[in-house]
């Protein structure tokens, strides 16, 4: 069905039907478009939010999530698998992508279990940068569903990032301080003969 067109100006009561039945329509789709935006991550609403009409965001949405096809299936499976942190991410997106996946799988007929998910979600830090916090997590008894593994790495995230920026405030401090320049001595005008001087 196709959106309808919004009147052109005129002074007919037909004119006026029309444009109070579009009015009518836009309203509902604005509310139909709000609150199909509000019931995804941030992340895909920065993604989505670009389609005007509640009707175009459903048409890229079904194209999108529609399909369940074996090709699909086998490929979400396989990106979950080999997904690790992008370093050019932040830690709450990398966690945005992973609980989706893991809310795609069962499609997959992968369904995980809440420590399968908190392994899932360990493998995927990079060792090199991640692997201590990889140690501790993994021997915390505490942990023992998504959520509480992500609130744990939101937190490490946070630290490290203030501490960063602490670095860097400093470096800037340090940079312009100006650099510590001695007193020269200057020998007193008339002063006395030098050593030298006297053992002649």
């Amino acid at each position: 069905m196709a959106e309808p067109i919004e009147p052109e100006n005129g002074q007919t009561a037909q004119y006026r039907c029309e444009l109070d039945a579009y009015n009518k329509w836009l309203e509902q789709d604005m509310s139909t478009r709000f609150t199909m935006l509000s019931c995804m991550h941030d992340n895909l609403i920065r993604e989505y939010e670009k389609y005007p009409t509640a009707k175009k965001l459903w048409e890229v949405l079904k194209v999108a999530y529609g399909s369940t096809s074996a090709t699909r299936l086998r490929a979400l499976t396989l990106r979950f698998n080999q997904y690790v942190l992008d370093p050019k991410h932040l830690m709450i997106q990398h966690l945005d992508v992973m609980k989706d996946m893991i809310r795609e799988l069962p499609n997959t007929g992968c369904e995980l279990s809440d420590e399968q998910q908190v392994l899932a979600v360990l493998r995927s830090l990079p060792e090199q940068t991640w692997g201590h916090v990889k140690l501790v997590l993994t021997h915390n008894e505490q942990i023992k569903t998504f959520d509480s593994v992500a609130s744990h790495l939101k937190l490490e995230a946070d630290r490290r990032e203030s501490e960063r920026v602490q670095q860097a405030v400093f470096v800037a401090h340090a940079g312009q301080r100006k650099p510590h320049k001695g007193k020269r001595w200057n020998k007193p005008t008339g002063a006395g003969p030098s050593n030298s001087q006297r053992q002649k």
